[in-house]
């Protein structure tokens, strides 16, 4: 397995690993042959790094397809949910938004 590990620091709050439960410190991007993987970083226990995997990084157009087919049932969702859930949801949407704006960002400087 050769890898070229991006790290990626998440927000505290968002740390959860959907593969084990457990709170993870980044997200790594490593390339095997010709794709690339995610990966949860845990840390290390002694000199072994303990990750989870979460699967292939699937291209850009899927991704964005995907989302906005979840925003869309999110919004059918939370139609007639309460307002505190609207709006806990409203602030986390917020959030990834600027996420979102701040990687556009840095995949538009000039290298």
């Amino acid at each position: 397995m050769t890898g070229d590990g991006i790290g990626q620091e998440t927000p505290e709050e968002t740390r959860v690993c959907p593969r084990c439960g457990s709170v993870y410190r980044s997200i790594e991007v490593k390339r095997i042959g010709d794709r690339y993987y995610i990966y949860a970083y845990h840390g290390k226990k002694g000199k072994v790094p303990q990750l989870c995997s979460l699967g292939p990084l699937e291209s850009p157009d899927k991704v964005i397809s995907d989302i906005r087919i979840k925003l869309a049932a999110l919004q059918v969702t939370l139609g007639d949910a309460p307002v505190d859930d609207r709006l806990a949801v409203a602030s986390e949407l917020s959030k990834l938004a600027g996420e979102i704006y701040q990687l556009a960002f840095n995949l538009a400087k000039p290298k």
